[in-house]
């Protein structure tokens, strides 16, 4: 409730942001809250904000959903990129037209897989899924307390998955890339925050 009386607050520059074009995922990435948060305040506010309805219309019929899904073998967040909606739009529709989904097997074999990149597994891929990367990062959400070290909201299963984010950058440093010291937990939005060109002072981030 407090964050939604800051919001209010800030009520004139968040319709600025939202008339000159940018999207509600866009804004909550300068205001650090979730996309709920700012549709309902252009809701509250009368402002017309269809990017934000996760059940938007989209000019997709059932035959051409199943062939990108099943036969181009596409995941639901890139069939989601070329309609420019959320990828839970697609997920709703292919309930709704009765598209089976793939299993997590199957989801996970080759290119059916998101992530698929024509069979290479890069050094960072290698090293997130090694028992010792997911050992010290369990030691760094136990220290962090589950709380992202930006914006200090604690994770629940309701929000993004939050990130280990290394201070000296993974590729600069070796040596520094299971050191404790070197990683702190961020939340989804704050992680994009500190990498982005928005963050002029540099937090979260130091060379070697």
């Amino acid at each position: 409730m407090v964050r939604m009386k800051w919001l209010d607050k800030n009520k004139n520059e968040i319709i600025k942001l939202y008339n000159k074009g940018l999207t509600q995922i866009e804004i909550t990435k300068e205001f650090n809250v979730s996309q709920t948060a700012i549709s309902l305040r252009l809701r509250k506010w009368n402002i017309s904000n269809p990017d934000g309805n996760r059940f938007k219309h989209i000019d997709i019929d059932r035959h051409t959903l199943k062939d990108l899904y099943w036969n181009k073998e596409m995941h639901p967040s890139q069939i989601a990129n070329i309609y420019k909606c959320d990828k839970m739009v697609i997920y709703n529709r292919m309930l709704k037209y009765g598209i089976s989904r793939r299993t997590k097997s199957e989801a996970r074999q080759g290119k059916l897989n998101s992530n698929w990149k024509g069979g290479a597994c890069s050094d960072r891929e290698l090293f997130n899924s090694s028992p010792e990367w997911k050992a010290v990062s369990s030691k760094v959400w136990y220290r962090d307390r589950k709380t992202c070290q930006k914006c200090k909201n604690k994770y629940t299963h309701y929000l993004p998955p939050f990130h280990v984010h290394h201070i000296i950058s993974f590729a600069d440093s070796k040596d520094l890339r299971l050191n404790k010291d070197n990683l702190i937990l961020l939340c989804k939005d704050c992680h994009e925050w500190v990498h982005s060109n928005r963050n002029t002072d540099n937090l979260f981030l130091e060379e070697t």
